[in-house]
């Protein structure tokens, strides 16, 4: 979705703070429908789910196409983010931590290939059609590119899998204390743990969101040219590859549980690099420890709810946490493009992002004592 952002903007004469401003606030009001979206992946079938989800997101696409004003992005905007990425990973994370226990991360690695794959193809994909097609058609392409690989596949998935479990679950901390269902008030109220860690879970999605939106900015920034921001996401996906292979057999072996602060170490990391020049080869390792940080983030979370709360009503909680990411992920925007059009350089941006880096690593520390708290006085 950022590639079109840059070509948006000259097309329809609008400033980066102005579509910035109506991707956060369709981000944001979506964010509100994700944990009513996971009930819903709970009580109904994941083929119905995925089918109505595919529905919206298409409909999103053609919105945007033929989008003349601010206004008809919002509307866009708005389908695409409240039944995209994060609905789409509800639905397959909600799978299969609901039937593949103590083989979720094994499970987790597979489904993120296609992902993964997608990331480092996509964008040069995505870069081709406009360059030939302009960007309203290459949107058609892709709408109808996904209808007719998600609608066949649904269908020839949803008679090979089933409901129940297939493997145990060793890794559960604390099967007695699985809730039947979560509301906001308990979570801000009786379950500070689950905010505390879903909070430093908004952390990454935010400055990736941040940087991903500014990418052509930022190569042109530092005397790049914007195919060079593409080719960097072929290094981002083949880390991410890496990052969820060697993560989801350790998920599998040792607990998401135990391995929740590899996220924002491994961030920490490749901010780093990104902060170190204008060096084109570094961007590329900074690329790729941000890919891989993503690969280590996807094999945890999506076992870790499942460890701690259990699988009932795992899609409820799991929405939860995706309208904390998503809220994240809508502040990033306006909030990187007002620094920016004030003045500030990308070094600034990034010296921020590493303190915020740095804080969700606080988060996971303390969030992971509070859970073991509880678990011993449970035991006691």
């Amino acid at each position: 979705m950022y590639r079109y952002f840059f070509h948006i903007k000259k097309d329809l004469n609008i400033t980066g703070t102005e579509i910035s401003f109506a991707y956060s606030l369709a981000t944001l009001l979506a964010s509100f429908n994700l944990s009513t979206i996971g009930t819903f992946i709970d009580r109904y079938s994941w083929t119905k789910s995925t089918f109505i989800t595919i529905s919206f997101i298409f409909l999103g696409q053609m919105i945007l196409s033929f989008s003349r004003s601010v206004v008809f992005l919002f509307f866009g905007f708005y389908f695409l983010r409240c039944f995209g990425q994060m609905t789409l990973s509800s639905i397959s994370g909600t799978l299969i931590g609901k039937i593949f226990g103590d083989n979720r991360g094994k499970f987790n690695t597979l489904a993120s290939y296609g992902r993964s794959l997608a990331e480092g193809i996509l964008p040069s994909l995505i870069a081709f059609f406009i360059s030939i097609y302009f960007w309203r058609f290459s949107l058609i392409i892709s709408g109808l590119i996904l209808m007719g690989v998600m609608i066949p596949v649904t269908l020839f998935l949803g008679r090979k899998i089933g409901k129940s479990p297939l493997y145990g679950d060793k890794n559960a901390i604390m099967r007695s204390s699985a809730k039947e269902t979560m509301k906001w008030r308990e979570l801000f109220f009786e379950e500070k743990k689950a905010l505390i860690i879903m909070l430093g879970n908004m952390v990454l999605p935010f400055i990736l969101t941040g940087i991903f939106i500014q990418q052509s900015d930022l190569a042109i920034s530092r005397g790049w040219e914007i195919k060079d921001a593409a080719i960097a996401f072929i290094f981002f996906s083949f880390f991410q590859i890496i990052g969820n292979t060697i993560f989801g057999h350790l998920v599998d072996k040792f607990g998401a549980f135990s391995l929740i602060q590899f996220t924002p170490i491994s961030l920490f990391v490749g901010l780093l690099f990104l902060k170190m020049g204008s060096v084109l080869g570094v961007f590329y390792l900074a690329m790729g420890f941000l890919g891989f940080t993503v690969g280590i983030h996807t094999s945890i979370i999506n076992a870790f709810w499942a460890e701690v709360y259990g699988t009932l009503y795992l899609g409820r909680i799991k929405g939860m946490d995706s309208t904390m990411i998503v809220l994240g992920t809508s502040l990033a925007p306006i909030f990187f493009s007002y620094v920016l059009d004030k003045g500030y350089s990308f070094d600034f941006l990034i010296s921020f992002c590493l303190f915020l880096t740095l804080g969700s690593l606080f988060l996971f520390t303390v969030g992971k004592k509070s859970f073991r708290k509880c678990l011993l006085i449970k035991k006691n």
